[in-house]
């Protein structure tokens, strides 16, 4: 019979890529011989490396779902993504994002990274990207300077429509959080939390968000933070976004590399 690489990492046969590695590290951490230190560990950790050897490489990997499939463990169908908006956000040929019509919004295009910033309290900026879409992947590489507030936040904004939208945000000091927004209503579904996978203070950090059917998945640095089913997801805009709190005078954000995927041909 088959060993079951999937039960290994403790991942879904349809799993992408990014979420098999973050996993892989998460579990080598946790048996690795300084951690463990027992002969158990010593086993898991060998056998979890066998499972992340197969699946962590393409053609290993299908030739392993051909014999799952044979031995009648038929694997999830996969989804395929498709890119669909892709800026630097350093080119100002790009013309990506337009002039801001909000006076208290400043955008500028130096030093290799997009720069939005707002100028006064509890106030937030969002842009946009034209893509309309109810499953996609989303990433972009963020940076809030030392120069804001513990509680400043940047990050991603999608599902954005007439009716509401979720906002990904990250704080500068290795917060983040996920969120629905209607109208003025906010309803947390994931208070703010603190994760040692975001990079030190004032350095970049790359957020991805990943929404498929009425599934949210939310990750910082090729890592999976949290993984969230909501009862309905509306297609959307996905976009870029900084904002003030109530004790702060202004925030800014640094942004580039910005890239959304559609998803086609899930279950």
């Amino acid at each position: 019979m088959t060993k079951d690489y999937y039960k290994v990492l403790q991942v879904a046969p349809d799993a992408e890529a990014e979420v098999i590695q973050a996993v892989y590290r998460r579990l080598a951490r946790k048996y690795h011989p300084d951690t463990g230190g027992d002969k158990a560990s010593a086993e898991k950790m060998k056998l979890v490396n066998e499972a992340y050897a197969v699946l962590s490489d393409p053609a290993s990997r299908t030739k392993y779902d051909r014999e799952r499939d044979s031995s009648g463990e038929r694997p999830a169908a996969r989804a395929s993504k498709t890119l669909v908006w892709q800026d630097d956000l350093h080119t100002k040929a790009s013309g990506w994002p337009p002039p801001s019509k909000d006076e208290d919004c400043e955008l500028d295009k130096r030093g290799g990274f997009l720069t939005i910033g707002v100028t006064r309290p509890n106030w937030m900026s969002v842009h946009d990207a034209p893509p309309k879409l109810s499953s996609f992947e989303a990433k972009v590489r963020a940076q809030i300077p030392r120069t804001n507030g513990p509680e400043a936040e940047c990050g991603l904004v999608f599902c954005k429509n007439n009716a509401g939208h979720l906002k990904f945000s990250l704080r500068r000091n290795g917060y983040y959080s996920l969120s629905v927004h209607s109208g003025a209503r906010e309803r947390r579904l994931l208070d703010f939390q603190f994760s040692d996978l975001f990079n030190a203070d004032n350095e970049p950090n790359v957020l991805m968000v990943k929404v498929v059917g009425s599934r949210i998945k939310i990750g910082v640095n090729g890592h999976l933070l949290a993984s969230v089913e909501v009862g309905s997801v509306r297609e959307g805009r996905v976009g870029l976004f900084v904002a003030s709190s109530a004790a702060d005078q202004f925030a800014n954000a640094k942004f580039r590399d910005f890239t959304i995927y559609a998803i086609e041909g899930h279950k």
